[in-house]
């Protein structure tokens, strides 16, 4: 357990062609959403720790159709 780290829901991550984590984030101005890679850490239940890529205030797509 890691006190302060930034999680985000597992379905929100999914990986690139090459293999790579990313995050869907949507940019509020232009509602335009892009793939950020993420650095993953720890995994607890539906929750994957994120060590780099995203700051905490993003706006992130969550896939709920499990694809």
């Amino acid at each position: 357990e890691r006190v302060d780290a930034l999680v985000v829901p597992r379905a929100a991550i999914s990986q690139d062609g090459t293999g790579n984590d990313v995050v869907r984030v949507v940019d509020p101005d232009s509602r335009v959403i892009s793939p950020t890679a993420v650095i993953t850490g720890l995994q607890e239940g539906s929750f994957t720790e994120v060590l780099d890529g995203l700051s905490g205030d993003e706006i992130i797509i969550i896939d709920v159709t499990g694809g």
